[in-house]
């Protein structure tokens, strides 16, 4: 009976701290993880690189507020990026317009000389940003892309064509348009909000693809994985996976920064993914 007491103390002491932990402390971390991403096949000796921040699902609330996003931007920042992209989710669920003045100027903060681009999340067309959203961006000088391509030439002289698709849930993501510019074999970067849209892209093999959504989970233990997955983000949770055509990962999940629906966030540390690409 004693082994029993002192097993269920024991487990109600690890309870107590995974649930200080989950609540708040890795909700209020911040970490840059950095990859390496190649179009070529093998390394050129005057190939261009070019650095890329990708953050996600900031989902600005109860859960995330201001002045934690203050730190996303002096990471963002900190990390001199060539180009930043955001995945969508900027809010959770609406702001008043005090908070969208303080986000136009946080965001304007953030600095990259190829330019901050972003597409929606389903947070941004149906938690009440939908009529703030693209004027907010605007005035942040970033470049929301709506099932939209831009073309980057680098000074290099080397293109990089960046797509991005309208939000899966909520929106009207044209998938024929992206299949159809995946065949043109350019180097590609497909930006999108729900990560299970690109099992339906086609000839990968020169795109490398940035979603969010599925925060990793929020609660994601060792040996079990997440503990609950959303729509349209259950096979591709977490980090690289290779789609159809490609000869390689290429496709970046990012587990995001908020928190939405509860508090808790476990084995996913909010991130700022910085990803090398070689050209």
């Amino acid at each position: 009976m004693r082994k029993i007491l002192k097993l269920i103390l024991l487990l109600a002491v690890v309870g107590v701290f995974v649930f200080i932990y989950a609540t708040f402390i890795e909700p209020k971390l911040l970490v840059v993880k950095s990859h390496e991403f190649s179009y070529i096949t093998q390394k050129q000796e005057n190939g261009t690189s070019l650095k890329i921040a990708h953050f996600t699902d900031t989902q600005i609330g109860d859960f995330f507020s201001m002045d934690q996003f203050e730190k996303v931007v002096k990471k963002i920042n900190k990390q001199k990026p060539d180009l930043i992209v955001f995945t969508g989710d900027l809010f959770d669920m609406g702001a008043t317009e005090a908070e969208v003045q303080e986000i136009i100027t946080l965001l304007k903060e953030m600095k990259a000389p190829y330019g901050k681009f972003a597409v929606y999340g389903n947070h941004d067309v149906g938690g009440g940003m939908e009529r703030n959203y693209e004027g907010l961006l605007i005035e942040a000088d970033f470049t929301l892309l709506q099932n939209e391509e831009k073309t980057i030439t680098l000074s290099s002289g080397e293109e990089l064509l960046l797509y991005g698709l309208d939000d899966a849930l909520l929106g009207s993501p044209d998938i024929d348009s992206v299949n159809k510019l995946l065949h043109r074999k350019q180097n590609t970067l497909v930006l999108l909000h729900e990560p299970d849209v690109a099992k339906q892209f086609e000839s990968t093999n020169h795109a490398l693809v940035l979603a969010g959504h599925s925060h990793g989970g929020q609660i994601y233990l060792p040996f079990i994985g997440p503990l609950a997955t959303t729509a349209l983000a259950e096979e591709y949770v977490k980090g690289w996976y290779t789609l159809s055509g490609s000869e390689k990962p290429n496709l970046y999940v990012n587990t995001g920064i908020g928190n939405t629906k509860v508090p808790f966030r476990l084995g996913n540390v909010p991130q700022v993914s910085v990803i090398n690409i070689h050209l």
